[in-house]
């Protein structure tokens, strides 16, 4: 996973754990789905959030 991607995610589970009090068996499956996602872009040559566009999904 590139350092791009791996900040996001750090970030979003800051935001998860938080802001929002979520248990740590929903952080988890969130996590797993955008590790997923994540696997799926650069799979298809994405390696950065900035090339993402709608079309890639």
């Amino acid at each position: 996973m590139s350092d791009d991607y791996q900040k996001l995610l750090d970030a979003f589970t800051r935001h998860l754990e938080v802001e929002r009090n979520l248990s740590v068996h929903t952080i988890r499956a969130y996590l797993g789905d955008l590790e997923s996602l994540i696997a799926h872009l650069e799979l298809i040559g994405v390696k950065y959030i900035s090339q993402l566009e709608l079309t890639h999904l």
